[in-house]
């Protein structure tokens, strides 16, 4: 009796590992955010304080999230257009970049002070974050949506910002048209690759030495808008909004190497090295209320499958994955009756 009760019991966890391998990213959390309303855009994590900061550019806020309490300790105000967001634990501080006056605003991390104020260009938008140097990327410049054919606009660049002073110590120019839609670092090597906003193109840029490298076109797409990295298998993946691809390319060639359908409106492309995963967030302009979170398994460098299509709702493209607490946040605007909301998903297999 007590060898088959053992038996039973490991058939029971065998079928219960296999059903929660079938059903990834569990929902374990739902944080409202009562007052905010319109779209938001990045989002950025203070892992030491469980603070969730989420860029209300519509509503021209930035939320402070308490990730403990689940829910909003603070609404930050006096921004135009807040988009990019990153928060540096070594400085203790909040970057955020607005896309209407252009400016890149630091913030004390412990009195939620603004300490200083950087001038970029307008459009000011995306930031990715080089560790080891500590110095910050912000994508600015270029032509935005909505411009008229006429519309003058500085050109396209990426300002280099030193984190620890808070100051900028450089600028990359890429082009007069392009608008960094997306930044990603390779941690190996000197190269960021970025992404035209408007256009379909990766561009290759020495962010060392401050010079484009290369431009590889993405013939297959109009619009490519998002990017992520897997610097182990060498692999780039841009994801594209016309039509709605992932498509992988060799990052050291541009070389394309396979592609495969996403969500509709792709907004993030996330990738998680530690579960040899991809997440895919986004939704379309029409219909309504069909975001979704698409889950792929990286069964090699050059082939993938979907694990699952997770509904999300309207302008749910709005993610950020932490790789380190096995946690991926998808912000949703309100919808209705429904307020605007955090979920909380677990990425661990």
């Amino acid at each position: 009796m007590r060898i088959g009760a053992v038996l039973l019991s490991a058939l029971a966890c065998t079928l219960g590992s296999s059903a929660a391998e079938k059903a990834p990213l569990p929902l374990l959390a739902t944080i409202p955010l009562p007052n905010v309303t319109g779209r938001f855009d990045h989002s950025a994590v203070d892992l030491e304080g469980q603070r969730l900061f989420v860029t209300a550019r519509d509503g021209d806020t930035v939320e402070v999230v308490d990730l403990r309490e689940g829910r909003v300790v603070h609404s930050l105000g006096g921004f135009a257009q807040p988009q990019g967001a990153f928060y540096v634990p070594s400085a203790k501080k909040l970057f955020v970049s607005s896309a209407r006056d252009g400016t890149l605003k630091i913030i004390d991390g412990r009195s939620l002070e603004v300490v200083n104020t950087i001038q970029l260009s307008t459009g000011a938008n995306v930031i990715a974050y080089d560790p080891r140097a500590n110095h910050l990327y912000i994508g600015h410049g270029g032509r935005q949506a909505g411009d008229p054919p006429t519309a003058k606009r500085d050109a396209g660049q990426i300002a280099i910002v030193d984190a620890a002073k808070g100051t900028q110590i450089g600028n990359i120019r890429t082009n007069a048209e392009l608008r960094p839609g997306a930044i990603v670092l390779e941690s190996g090597g000197p190269r960021l690759f970025t992404t035209n906003a408007f256009g379909s193109e990766v561009v290759v840029i020495d962010r060392k030495k401050g010079v484009v490298l290369a431009t590889w076109p993405i013939p297959s797409a109009e619009r490519s808008g998002t990017v992520a990295l897997d610097e182990a298998r060498r692999r780039l993946f841009v994801g594209t909004r016309k039509p709605g691809l992932v498509i992988v390319l060799d990052m050291d060639s541009g070389r394309q190497v396979t592609s495969f359908p996403t969500v509709d409106g792709i907004d993030r492309l996330l990738y998680d090295a530690a579960n040899k995963r991809l997440y895919a967030t986004g939704s379309p302009k029409i219909p309504k209320n069909v975001g979704a979170i698409e889950a792929y398994r990286q069964v090699d460098a050059d082939h993938y499958e979907r694990l699952a299509t997770i509904p999300t709702g309207q302008d749910g493209g709005t993610s950020l994955l932490v790789p380190a607490t096995n946690r991926l946040y998808v912000t949703l605007p309100r919808d209705g009756e429904r307020n605007a909301e955090i979920r909380v998903y677990d990425t661990e297999p």
